[in-house]
Formats: C-alpha cells, sequence, structure tokens
C-alpha cells in the first residue's frame, strides 16, 4: 500500500483486522441535550459578601435586591464567557451562610434553596 506516491494508510488501519478502537466496549451515554450549567456554591457567594466584593443592598436601602448574575460576574465569581447556559447554585458552604439574600440564576438544587 505504500507503492503508490503520497501517504501510506492511516496510522489507525490495521490491515484488515478488527481495529483497537472497535474492540473497546462502548460504556455509558452521552446526553446532547444537557446543557452545562456553571456551578457556584452557596458559601463562595458568602464568602465574597464577606470579602465586601459582592453588595447585596447595593446603598439603595432596598430589602428586596435581587443578585442577578451580572452581579456575579462583576464581583469576580465567574467569567462571562464561561456562561453559555447559565448558573447553577449548589449547597456547599450552607453552613456558613449567614447573610440572607435573593438571587436570579438560571436554576439552584433543592439544598440551595433550602439555605
Amino acid at each position: 500500500q505504500k507503492s503508490r506516491a503520497g501517504s501510506g494508510p492511516s496510522p489507525f488501519f490495521e490491515g484488515g483486522q478488527t481495529p483497537f478502537y472497535k474492540l473497546i466496549p462502548k460504556r455509558g451515554f452521552k446526553n446532547n441535550l444537557a446543557q452545562p450549567m456553571v456551578p457556584v456554591n452557596v458559601g463562595t457567594i458568602q464568602d465574597y459578601i464577606d470579602m465586601g466584593r459582592l453588595v447585596i443592598n447595593n446603598n439603595d436601602n432596598d430589602e428586596d435586591y435581587v443578585l442577578t448574575m451580572k452581579d456575579l460576574v462583576e464581583a469576580g465569581i465567574t467569567k462571562n464567557s464561561s456562561i453559555k447556559h447559565g448558573i447553577k447554585l449548589l449547597a456547599k458552604g450552607r453552613e456558613r451562610l449567614k447573610t440572607p439574600f435573593k438571587i436570579e440564576i438560571s436554576r439552584a438544587s433543592a439544598g440551595a434553596i433550602e439555605a
């Protein structure tokens, strides 16, 4: 097969025997409809509030101030380019949570809603 001009067979060609990649069993399944969310933990938000990088009341004396994804990006919790399908709030660090806040994001776990 190398008697003609040009390159030989592809590196994966094995001369007629069953190729190695077909011998390996296929496992699991890939969900093509899954939307990869950016995970943000409740404890991380509390840490940023404690550091002063995330302001809750925004100096408006408005007690119903709602944190948005834009506020999280401006505080540096995540990057704007990494948010493709949204942000999911997770409950890790909920034992450290001491400041009540309202947040508007794409999804949240049940434990994060409880906290």
